[in-house]
Parts: C-alpha cells; sequence; structure tokens
C-alpha cells in the first residue's frame, strides 16, 4: 500500500492567519444595542435681545417615526464663551413650551443657548444652532413717533434719539389690538433713521404701531431697545373714481333714456343722476344709492321742459368717494 503525497509545512504566520480567519467564520460577537430613539431638533429657533433679555422661540419637532418620537419637554442649554476655549453646556432650563426667555447674562460676557427636544422617556434629541448673545446696552427709544393713514398704507414718522451706535436702525411692529404685537416687525432689515411707509394694508381699519431701535453687536444678535409710546392710523381711500364719459340721453315720450361709458375703476361700487332745469342754478339727485347699469330712464320728466343731467361715479370706501361730474347734457322733451 502506497502512501500519499505528503503536504509541506505551511510557514507558521500564515498558518497563524488561516486558523484565525477559520475562528472568525461563522462566529459572531454580541450584538450592538440599537441607537436609542430621540426627538428631532427643534425648528424655526427665532430669538432676539430686547432690553437686555434674550427671548426665543421654536416649533416642536413631530414624530416621523419610532425612530424619532415627538418631544414633550425641552432643554435650554447654556455656555460661557471663554476664548481660546470650546464652550462647556449645562442645562439653564427646562420648559414644556416652546419659548424660553432669560434676563440675566454674564455682565459683559458672550453667552450661547441651544435647545433640545426631550422625548416622554426621557431621550434627548438633536440639538438647533446655537444663538449668541452679548449682554450689549440697549439702544434708547425713539420720540414723537407719528402715523398718518393714506390709500392702503400708513406712513410713520419719528424723532431718532441721540448718540446712538453706528449701523442702528428700527424695527416696526403693527397689530390690530393695542396690547399685543406679532413677534417679527413689518420691516425685512432695520429701516434707517426717521420714517417709513407700511403698506399694502386694508382700509377701513384701524393699526397699532410701536417702533424700536436696534442695534449691531459684533459677533452676537442685534439688540433692542424700548418702544416709544403708540401710536396708530386708519388707512381710507381718499382717491375718487374717474370722471364719467360719454353721457347721451334722448325723449322717448315716455321719460328721457340716458346712456354713458362704463369706469374702469377696480373700486367701484355704481353711478348716481343728477338733474335740473335748463337755466337753474341747483342740482337735484334722481336716487340715492349707486347703481351699477350704464343706463337709466328719467320717467320723471315732464314733456315740453328742457333738462340738464349730469352723471357722477361712485366708490366702494368708506366714507365713499365721489368723482367730479360728468359733462352736463341738455334734453328738450318735446311735446
Amino acid at each position: 500500500m502506497k502512501n500519499g503525497p505528503r503536504l509541506a509545512p505551511l510557514p507558521h504566520l500564515m498558518l497563524v492567519l488561516l486558523l484565525a480567519g477559520a475562528a472568525g467564520c461563522g462566529v459572531k460577537g454580541p450584538p450592538k444595542p440599537p441607537t436609542p430613539p430621540a426627538p428631532d431638533a427643534p425648528g424655526k429657533l427665532q430669538a432676539r435681545v430686547r432690553n437686555g433679555c434674550l427671548e426665543m422661540r421654536w416649533t416642536a419637532p413631530e414624530a416621523t417615526g419610532p425612530e424619532q418620537p415627538a418631544a414633550v419637554a425641552y432643554e435650554v442649554m447654556e455656555a460661557e464663551v471663554v476664548d481660546g476655549s470650546t464652550p462647556v453646556y449645562r442645562v439653564a432650563d427646562r420648559t414644556r413650551d416652546p419659548q424660553y426667555q432669560t434676563c440675566a447674562p454674564a455682565p459683559g460676557g458672550r453667552q450661547l443657548f441651544k435647545v433640545r427636544g426631550i422625548s416622554d422617556d426621557g431621550r434627548r434629541g438633536a440639538e438647533t444652532e446655537a444663538v449668541a448673545m452679548t449682554n450689549a446696552p440697549p439702544p434708547p427709544a425713539p420720540s414723537n413717533l407719528q402715523a398718518r393713514g393714506g390709500d392702503g398704507f400708513v406712513e410713520l414718522s419719528w424723532d431718532t434719539p441721540p448718540f446712538m451706535p453706528a449701523g442702528t436702525g428700527f424695527n416696526i411692529y403693527r397689530s390690530e389690538a393695542a396690547t399685543r404685537f406679532p413677534w417679527r416687525p413689518v420691516n425685512i432689515e432695520p429701516a434707517p433713521g426717521g420714517g417709513f411707509v407700511d403698506g399694502p394694508v386694508k382700509n377701513g381699519t384701524r393699526y397699532y404701531y410701536e417702533v424700536r431701535a436696534v442695534a449691531p453687536v459684533p459677533g452676537a444678535r442685534p439688540v433692542e431697545g424700548p418702544a416709544a409710546p403708540l401710536t396708530s392710523a386708519v388707512p381710507a381711500d381718499l382717491s375718487p373714481p374717474a370722471r364719467p364719459e360719454g353721457l347721451t340721453g334722448i325723449w322717448t315720450g315716455h321719460g328721457v333714456e340716458l346712456h354713458w361709458l362704463r369706469n374702469q375703476d377696480p373700486d367701484l361700487k355704481g353711478y348716481v343722476l343728477a338733474r335740473r332745469l335748463r337755466g337753474r342754478a341747483e342740482w337735484r339727485e334722481l336716487f340715492l344709492d349707486p347703481i351699477p347699469q350704464t343706463m337709466y330712464i328719467d320717467r320723471t320728466a315732464r314733456s315740453g321742459a328742457e333738462y340738464e343731467y349730469a352723471v357722477y361715479a361712485v366708490d366702494e370706501a368708506q366714507p365713499p368717494n365721489r368723482s367730479a361730474a360728468s359733462e352736463a347734457l341738455s334734453v328738450f322733451c318735446g311735446p
């Protein structure tokens, strides 16, 4: 009986590698725990510094699945900025409302704030971007704030305080109630001093305004100062419609039939006709409420008389604006 060929011995290092690979094949270590579910970062974070206080608000992150549960509370984290060091955050407050205010910043220092949501089982979620605040003195309030209503706009004017920091502008806040103003101003960028035109706004509505100076702060949020005393105005349409044109009329035996051209004014309500005996000074309106038609039959005209007619256009404003009278038309009511 013959022996088969003998294998040459493998080098020691190769043998060790083969044995290690064979040992790892099909053998698994302990399973890693799944990432614990946590809320997404709060959204639409807004922040402002007003009169030395930081105010923040945000929207609640919604549940998007088992991995991103909803937040039931929030942690506001704060860190003081020290030159040359990494900010170390601490929990400054916990709240269930999506807003936060602090009026005790570090004197003269710079602070960073972040917000994160907490799930109902205590999981802490992703953080918002940091908001920087510096305890800079707020600018003074403007004075002599006045408002004048126009046609679809309100014109504001005020006196700028002296000795304002360079780059200071003004934020304008508008409300239909004198006790509550929105978070955002009506201006996109701080307005320069002296005045601002707010529009378009609705005619006939009273609007209240507050104006605050806002000073830039390098590397942090700008600082708003106190508001000037409130003012208000009611914009109103003071522009009359165009004068009607093309008035014609003819005696029909049963009245005077009148026609005119239609006005193109977008806020036109209708027309009013006036009449007088030819040569008389006093005009009398034939009806009180404007009519939308561009034709009218005056059935009160008497045979044998000669009349003068004029038509006015009236708009939807309150009180309504009336156009200039059309060119007068003479009509003889033949027998």
